[in-house]
């Protein structure tokens, strides 16, 4: 399994919707998740910003998804997981291949704490 994600989630992550802010002193916890070797950091480039920019002139999307989006998109994967429901409205027209977007199999969004205590691998 790898999952490719925005450097822009490093900073996101720390305010999950509908949850409080992730404190200061869990940001061991969230360094170490992120360090995982199935896990791919991509930096926000010039290509991948202007691609998102066209996302949200063209799709109305909320600039942050636009990013997700894009990256996805400069990525060349197949499936994106999003709790966003704005995200599911452009899936399968982006991408090539075209890129499905779903909400993950989970039925939340995890904490710091179940995924720095190992949540099932299927899970993240």
């Amino acid at each position: 399994m790898r999952l490719i994600t925005s450097a822009v989630t490093l900073s996101e992550v720390i305010h999950l919707k509908g949850k409080p802010q992730i404190n200061q002193r869990d940001n061991e916890k969230i360094r170490d998740f992120f360090r995982n070797p199935y896990i791919i950091v991509r930096n926000l480039d010039r290509e991948t910003a202007n691609l998102s920019r066209k996302f949200i002139w063209e799709n109305s999307l909320k600039p942050k998804d636009a990013i997700h989006l894009a990256t996805a998109v400069r990525a060349g994967v197949s499936l994106l997981h999003s709790f966003d429901g704005d995200l599911h409205g452009v899936s399968n027209i982006f991408g090539n291949p075209k890129i499905t977007i779903e909400e993950p199999s989970m039925p939340q969004q995890m904490t710091i704490d179940q995924i720095a205590l190992g949540g099932e691998s299927g899970d993240l």
